[in-house]
């Protein structure tokens, strides 16, 4: 008699899984060495999830999923039926926008809303200089003359 667990791994689309994961390894141009390298699973059990051989640990997913850069519950969506080849949510482990908004955050805790202020107008700032050296190199190419500096 097979117990819960087992019950459960039989169930699941572990050849899906196998293909995805195989698909995405060399979409982002890794060898199995390569993922197993970059703390993902061992390079028998990547080569056996890819053959479609045998179902592999919730450790070892975590690890593939994390060397693969896929976001949190990907594998485990697979596995439960959903298309493989659907686009990927962004990453928020490696989102820039979700990474900036947590320093953000942790830049902005306990400041007083003058000093909020301050900081965001250095950001303006530094935004707006930015913008002026790109349109300064563009119009050295293109004989243009611009300037942001003075827009709020």
């Amino acid at each position: 008699m097979l117990t819960p667990m087992a019950r459960k791994a039989l169930t699941r689309d572990w050849a899906s899984l196998g293909a995805a994961v195989e698909a995405r390894r060399v979409q982002l141009g890794m060898t199995q060495a390569d993922v197993a390298a970059a703390d993902g699973p061992s390079e028998g059990t990547i080569r056996k999830l890819e053959n479609r051989a045998v179902p592999i640990s919730a450790a070892s997913m975590e690890k593939l999923r994390r060397a693969l850069h896929w976001p949190p519950g990907h594998p485990e969506a697979i596995l439960a039926g959903a298309d493989p080849d659907a686009p990927l949510p962004p990453n928020p482990e490696t989102n820039p926008d979700v990474i900036h908004l947590g320093f953000v955050r942790g830049t902005l805790a306990g400041r007083t809303p003058r000093e909020i202020e301050r900081l965001n107008q250095r950001a303006r700032e530094a935004v707006l200089a930015e913008l002026d050296a790109m349109d300064a190199e563009a119009a050295g190419v293109n004989g243009l003359k611009t300037s942001r500096s003075t827009r709020s």
